[in-house]
């Protein structure tokens, strides 16, 4: 997965090659994209359905620590279903 994203939004691609451009971005490795957001919903951390997600300064350091943890695990979760 990559992350991309101009100030404080991004967007979390799931594909092998390097982005560089917009021209770069593949179909997403699906399965992978639905179970990490699946797991991410389960942590209690919600993105719109379109995937693009942002840090504000209503966001707490405890949030943001939240947030780190849950894409971690959300993460070691799509690795071992062996999606990447």
């Amino acid at each position: 997965a990559q992350m991309l994203g101009a100030l404080s939004l991004f967007h979390l691609w799931f594909q092998r090659e390097p982005i560089n451009s917009d021209r770069d971005v593949t179909p997403p490795l699906q399965e992978a994209e639905d179970l990490f957001y699946l797991n991410l919903m389960n942590r209690g951390v919600i993105i719109p359905a379109v995937h693009m997600a942002c840090i504000s300064s209503a966001h707490t350091p405890d949030d943001i620590d939240q947030i780190i943890t849950a894409m971690k695990e959300s993460f070691l979760a799509v690795k071992e279903a062996g999606l990447l």
